[in-house]
């Protein structure tokens, strides 16, 4: 998507685009929150000491939970079909063939849903940052080709939109939604060409949030990054599973019914209720979905060019940042401490 604009975006500039209200918080990203974010990045799929890979939120790290709604669906009306077939004591072949029937249906239509989200978020890929080049690389929407853009140059705004929802008794309504995109401006024709738009949310600071765990990660010093949680996949769940079954089995003080939902390790209650609830959604067939559609749609392999870009370089030949953006930051910190 291009959008005109009369003159070169800066940071601190608002403006309305299309009826809706912008803000910008880059090119210069200079930027930043005073306080750690309230949430954890989610839009963040993976990092290490070069790179940063920027996904699509809860829309990449929702189909272990999709999954489990699908199996809930599968256990409900097969339930139902099985009791109003029994009444007279015993299932008859027509109810039975009924059951079958609708489960089937329903898991055709949760396997046209994941092909279907897969293709939608393959037509929105991967954005890719490099602290050590201060630059980053997404695809062309057109050529697929990648584009490299150096890093103070990107144009970063959150940007305000109208989400559709509902009440508990059906009445539609209209939200307020906000969220982070980014974009180059080329001033030969004067146009915003966007090439990401993260999750819209409710509350206009959980974008600025997501903007600042991007900041840190290229600005400042790995002590300062933001946490990341890890992607739900298969190999993830096995691996919390043993750390908590080796905390349970370590812990001496393990009581009987005590509920702590952020430590099943601590009772006998919430350690059976876990399995309990991993054994009656399929284990570890929900993650193994999810990793299914991170491989498919998520984590494709980038081009031979751009993995070459994303290898370490000696700090010798890091990129620095440039005399205008210290001399922005500068002035910005000094402002904020005269606040």
């Amino acid at each position: 998507m291009s959008i005109p604009l009369e003159s070169a975006p800066r940071a601190g500039d608002s403006l309305m685009l299309n009826g809706r209200p912008v803000y910008f918080l880059a090119p210069l990203p200079v930027m930043s929150l005073p306080d750690d974010p309230l949430l954890p990045p989610e839009l963040i799929l993976q990092h290490d000491e070069v790179t940063l890979d920027l996904g699509q939120g809860k829309a990449d790290r929702d189909l272990a939970f999709q999954t489990r709604f699908v199996i809930f669906i599968l256990y409900l009306f097969g339930a139902i079909f099985i009791a109003a077939g029994m009444q007279e004591g015993e299932l008859d072949s027509l109810a039975f063939m009924l059951t079958l029937a609708l489960l089937s249906i329903v898991m055709l239509a949760a396997l046209l849903g994941f092909g279907w989200q897969v293709i939608r978020r393959r037509r929105r890929p991967t954005i890719r940052f490099n602290r050590q080049r201060r630059e980053l690389c997404y695809r062309d929407a057109v050529s697929g080709a990648p584009r490299f853009v150096p890093w103070e140059s990107v144009v970063a705004y959150v940007h305000g939109g109208t989400a559709l929802g509902a009440t508990a008794i059906g009445r539609p309504i209209k939200m307020e939604d906000h969220s982070l995109r980014l974009a180059e401006y080329q001033a030969h024709d004067g146009l915003l060409h966007n090439f990401y738009q993260g999750e819209g949310y409710m509350v206009v600071n959980f974008s600025l949030e997501n903007w600042e765990a991007i900041r840190r990660f290229m600005e400042e010093p790995k002590e300062n990054w933001l946490r990341v949680d890890p992607l739900p996949d298969s190999q993830g769940f096995r691996r919390r599973r043993r750390e908590l079954w080796q905390r349970f089995k370590s812990n001496p003080n393990k009581r009987w019914l005590h509920i702590n939902l952020r430590d099943y390790s601590e009772s006998w209650l919430t350690m059976g209720g876990y399995y309990l609830f991993h054994l009656l959604t399929w284990w570890q067939l929900p993650y193994s979905v999810s990793a299914w559609y991170l491989r498919l749609a998520v984590l494709s392999p980038w081009p031979d060019a751009v993995a070459e870009w994303s290898q370490p370089l000696p700090k010798s030949q890091w990129a620095q940042p440039s005399k205008q953006y210290l001399e922005a930051r500068a002035a910005f910190l000094m402002t904020q401490q005269a606040v």
